[in-house]
């Protein structure tokens, strides 16, 4: 190795010399700023022979720092992973098994209330079909009652008697208002009779005392002749005749 000049500045070519490059790669160095030149009064180059010896030192090789992880920090990354996981799964069977337990829970609750719900349904149909079936049996009872009267009165002829009774009574009051009839006839006849003997006089006796009156107070319809002895007064109203032939005429006025 060329050792460095005991003087402290060197020339372009020494410095190329000592560092094994050419001078144009020096002058490359000076456009990087690597190196600096010292200009002489005659305007020559010149290196410090700090320079050129920083130059000449090996550089220390750099570290590679690789962008994966080593394998111990894998490993532990991959075991707190793994602690992570095993948290999440006991927390998971933790909520699962409460799930679980909560169906259990609300099917043990649906079955029960199903229960309930059936024995309420029966003892309601209970209700229902218990004085249905009492109806029925008082129905049959009856029917088996009624039988046993329709066929104690065929074989004793209570129809036959009950009509004979019946018939027996329907006589007895066709006689009652027979008789009961019989009087007003009766007492028609006597004053038909009476009316005979009295010859004309039907409202009031020629030889009676007083004078009598008759009042008629309902509407009377004649349909023959009527023969009036004395006066024939109206109070009010119209006479009227519906007749085209009426005539109303006095024979004996002279």
């Amino acid at each position: 190795m060329n050792s460095l000049p005991q003087n402290n500045l060197l020339s372009i070519k020494e410095a190329s010399k000592l560092l094994r490059v050419s001078t144009k790669t020096l002058r490359r160095w000076e456009t990087s700023g690597r190196l600096i030149p010292v200009r002489t009064a005659g305007g020559h180059r010149r290196y410090t022979v700090t320079q050129i010896d920083d130059i000449k030192k090996p550089k220390p090789k750099e570290v590679f720092i690789s962008p994966f992880p080593s394998k111990d920090q894998l490993t532990a990354t991959i075991a707190e992973i793994a602690r992570e996981e095993a948290k999440k799964e006991i927390i998971n069977d933790k909520i699962l098994g409460e799930t679980i337990n909560n169906k259990q829970r609300l099917t043990l609750r649906e079955k029960q209330k199903t229960e309930d719900d059936t024995y309420n349904t029966l003892t309601n149909l209970y209700k229902f079909t218990l004085p249905s079936t009492r109806r029925i049996f008082a129905y049959y009872v009856l029917e088996i009652f009624l039988l046993v009267g329709i066929f104690a009165g065929f074989k004793n002829n209570i129809i036959g008697k009950g009509t004979a009774f019946l018939s027996s009574r329907n006589n007895r009051i066709a006689q009652i208002f027979g008789i009961r009839k019989e009087i007003p006839e009766t007492n028609a006849d006597n004053m038909r009779n009476n009316n005979e003997f009295a010859g004309n006089n039907v409202l009031a006796d020629t030889t009676s005392v007083s004078t009598q009156t008759f009042n008629i107070y309902v509407e009377t319809n004649i349909s023959e002749n009527v023969n009036i002895g004395k006066d024939l007064e109206i109070s009010g109203g119209d006479l009227t005749s519906s007749s085209t032939i009426f005539n109303l005429l006095n024979e004996n006025v002279e």
